[in-house]
């Protein structure tokens, strides 16, 4: 029997499978081989409860679905409503009024960018 194929050339394969692992390699080894074995025990732990919390997340809760009523409510037709109303104040602000006027034209012209392009701008984000 060689060496390599059991560790030691005086023991039978059968004796060394009866002797517990931890008196066949060194503690060094021995450590490193729990440290191994917690590591996967942990991960497959891990996994599972995130694999068990997916159907969890599925669902909406009260939060998700307020805010998705208000984005809905600001990026909707209502937002555009609006936006055509505060261009028409800002137009007729330029036409009659001095030069504070462009001003506030440029704010509403960018808080209408801002407002209605959002969702699109988040979606893009993330």
């Amino acid at each position: 029997m060689e060496m390599w194929e059991t560790g030691t050339p005086h023991l039978p394969r059968c004796a060394l499978r009866k002797t517990p692992i931890r008196d066949r390699l060194s503690p060094r080894r021995y450590s490193m081989r729990i440290a191994a074995f917690e590591r996967t025990v942990l991960l497959r732990v891990g996994l599972a409860g995130l694999l068990s919390a997916l159907p969890a997340a599925a669902t909406m809760g009260p939060w998700e679905t307020a805010v998705t009523n208000l984005q809905t409510t600001f990026t909707g037709p209502i937002a555009t409503g609006l936006s055509l109303i505060a261009v028409i104040v800002g137009g007729l602000m330029f036409a009659f009024g001095e030069g504070g006027s462009k001003r506030a034209l440029a704010g509403i012209i960018f808080g209408i960018g801002m407002a209605v392009s959002a969702q699109n701008f988040i979606n893009w984000l993330f």
